[in-house]
C-alpha cells in the first residue's frame, strides 16, 4: 500500500500534511520515472515485483468495491512508497495506484528491498518506518469512513477534512471526490449542488470551500436533512 496518506495530520496519522523522507532516493541511485496524469503504476491483483517511492506529482490508490464502484483508499504524495509492504512480502498489489497529476517515480525492485533489510542501518530502519505509517494510516482512513451512516456524511468529512488543508492536495473533479468518499458521482454531484444552494459548501476551480462551517460539521455528525432547495 502507502506510506503517506493524505489526510490532515502528520505523516503518521494520515493525509501527511508534509512530504515523507524518500528513502527511494537513499536505496537505489536510480533515475526516476516521469509519469502524466491518468498512468497507472500497478494495479490490483498484478504480481508486486517492484515498489515505487514518489519524487514528485501525487498518487491515488483505488479498489473496487463490492458494488463494482472505484473507492479511493489514499491520496499519496512525494515521499510515499507504493507497494512496499506487497513487494517485501511477496503478495499480489492490494490496490490500483493512478497518477493524479503529473510527476516522477523511483523502482525498487524486490531484490533490493531485501537487500537493504538484510543490511540493515537507516534505509532499513526508514523502511520499517514507512511500513508502520501505512497500515496506521489505512487503519485511520477505514475507521473513519465505517463510522459514516450515509453518504452527506461521508462527503461532509471529505470536504471538511480537504478544506482544512488549505490548497496542500490537487484540484479535484466529482468523480474524484466521489472515489474518495466510496459513493457514485451523481450522488456526490447532488449534495454539492444541494449544499452550494444552502449557503453549506461548494466546489469551485476543484477546490472546497465552507461557506457555513458549523452545519456541515452537523451533517458530519448526523447526516444531511434536506430544507429550502
Amino acid at each position: 500500500m502507502s506510506s503517506a496518506l493524505p489526510k490532515l495530520k502528520s505523516d503518521g496519522a494520515g493525509v501527511g500534511e508534509h512530504a515523507a523522507p524518500n528513502w527511494g532516493v537513499s536505496l537505489v541511485p536510480r533515475a526516476a520515472m516521469s509519469l502524466r496524469r491518468g498512468d497507472a503504476l500497478f494495479r490490483a491483483g498484478e504480481p508486486a515485483l517492484n515498489a515505487y517511492f514518489l519524487d514528485s506529482g501525487w498518487t491515488a490508490l483505488q479498489r473496487l468495491s463490492a458494488a463494482g464502484r472505484s473507492f479511493t483508499l489514499a491520496w499519496c504524495e512525494q515521499g510515499a512508497a507504493l507497494g512496499l509492504a506487497e513487494t517485501l512480502l511477496g503478495l499480489p498489489y492490494q490496490a490500483t495506484a493512478i497518477m493524479v497529476t503529473a510527476g516522477a517515480v523511483r523502482r525498487v525492485t524486490q531484490q533490493e528491498l531485501r537487500a537493504q533489510l538484510r543490511a540493515g542501518g537507516r534505509p532499513a530502519e526508514g523502511l520499517m518506518e514507512a511500513l508502520s505509517r501505512s497500515w496506521n494510516e489505512m487503519a485511520d482512513r477505514l475507521a473513519a469512513l465505517g463510522l459514516a451512516d450515509s453518504a452527506p456524511q461521508r462527503l461532509a468529512h471529505f470536504v471538511l477534512e480537504w478544506a482544512a488543508e488549505d490548497g496542500h492536495r490537487p484540484p479535484l473533479r466529482h468523480e474524484e471526490i466521489a472515489a474518495q468518499c466510496g459513493l457514485a458521482r451523481e450522488t456526490v454531484s447532488r449534495l454539492v449542488s444541494e449544499w452550494r444552494r444552502n449557503g453549506i459548501a461548494a466546489v469551485r476551480g476543484g477546490r472546497a470551500v465552507v461557506r457555513d462551517h458549523a452545519r456541515l460539521v452537523e451533517i458530519e455528525a448526523q447526516g444531511w436533512h434536506r430544507t429550502t432547495v
